[in-house]
């Protein structure tokens, strides 16, 4: 969609999102929300909506947390042309501070042990399509470093969205960090039910980083769990084209199967949600190439 001036959505009347549970309060200029998808549009200037007449909206299954993020993430939509030209004339502005967060393996085991202390054997013709442990590992870090190309994940993240990240303990096994990854996936849920791809891919690239930063203890299995059936059970398939929060977490499932797999709710999600077990298959299989 096309920038606004600066003027025009620094003018135009606030719309208000009553956000959570305990409805907090948040104020948006109409212009802005409206140019961020179709559907925002028209709730906001459609009067046949009650949330156009009224002036306000409720997301009562979006977290309080995280919705303040995407007010800066709306800011620098619509006024990314203002961006382009203080850039130009060499001046910044407070979009212009980003915050790279690394890849690292997200999980201690894809790590391969030094060549010189492997005691595997090199594969013989009769294992009977056995893969050695190392070649395993090999093969599942390979299938996670390949996302590093993936353009959903190419965009930096903002440093104003690492702040859920940066207090919640990834590390412990003790730690619930199912918070922290539903409040991103809803959303991602929310901003692909509304059409506005700029929060979906923002939302995506927070949880392909929180994924990176888990631990994943066997005591947290069910941590991503709920992920995996908030997800999968929130979004559709575009065609013959795999939703990509499903291609993201279906390669984090083909990486880490065999601990997921202790759960009896990955067990039960995976026997039940065809989409998820055959999303998650064909990953598989691209491990055992």
């Amino acid at each position: 969609m096309t920038s606004i001036p600066f003027d025009e959505f620094a003018a135009s009347a606030p719309f208000v999102f009553l956000v959570g549970a305990e409805q907090k309060k948040y104020s948006m200029h109409s212009q802005l929300v409206a140019r961020m998808s179709k559907r925002l549009e028209k709730l906001v200037t459609n009067t046949n909506f009650e949330e156009a007449k009224q002036g306000f909206v409720k997301w009562p299954n979006v977290d309080e947390q995280t919705f303040p993020s995407w007010s800066p993430a709306a800011e620098q939509h619509g006024t990314s042309q203002h961006d382009n030209e203080n850039k130009s004339a060499g001046t910044s502005s407070s979009n212009d501070v980003v915050h790279q967060v690394e890849a690292e393996p997200f999980d201690a085991p894809l790590e391969e042990p030094p060549a010189e202390t492997s005691t595997v054997p090199d594969p013989v013709e009769d294992t009977w399509g056995f893969v050695p442990k190392k070649s395993k590992r090999k093969a599942k870090k390979q299938l996670w470093i390949s996302l590093k190309d993936w353009a959903p994940l190419q965009e930096p993240v903002k440093a104003e969205s690492e702040e859920i990240l940066s207090t919640a303990d990834s590390t412990s096994s003790a730690y619930d960090y199912s918070p922290v990854f539903l409040a991103y996936a809803r959303l991602y849920t929310l901003a692909d039910y509304e059409d506005i791809q700029q929060l979906a891919d923002l939302s995506l690239r927070r949880v392909y980083h929180a994924l990176q930063r888990f631990v994943l203890h066997k005591e947290r299995v069910d941590d991503i769990t709920q992920l995996l059936k908030h997800c999968f059970e929130n979004t559709v398939d575009k065609g013959e084209q795999q939703d990509p929060m499903r291609h993201l977490l279906c390669v984090y499932a083909a990486c880490n199967f065999e601990k997921l797999w202790e759960s009896v709710a990955f067990k039960q999600l995976f026997a039940e949600n065809p989409d998820f077990s055959l999303g998650t298959m064909e990953k598989l299989l691209v491990r055992l190439d």
